[in-house]
């Protein structure tokens, strides 16, 4: 059973357990006001545009937009 635990917990856990942060889900839903250039900085992703073929225009995002996020691996 997968529970989910308070982002507090669950974040001081992560950063307990790996060197990078894990601040968002690997499948992120854009809000509204966000630009790529905010979730990159906010999820630690540099390359939003470059795993996400179906953007075709970076300046083009919309809420509701899912997006993957990727984390370095160890």
């Amino acid at each position: 059973m997968n529970q989910r635990m308070p982002y507090h917990d669950h974040h001081h856990q992560q950063q307990q357990q790996q060197p990078w942060r894990c601040v968002c889900d690997e499948l992120y839903v854009v809000q509204e006001g966000e630009t790529l250039n905010t979730i990159s900085e906010k999820c630690d992703d540099p390359f939003i545009v470059e795993n996400n073929p179906h953007i075709q225009d970076p300046d083009d995002v919309f809420p509701g937009l899912v997006i993957k996020i990727t984390y370095p691996r160890p």
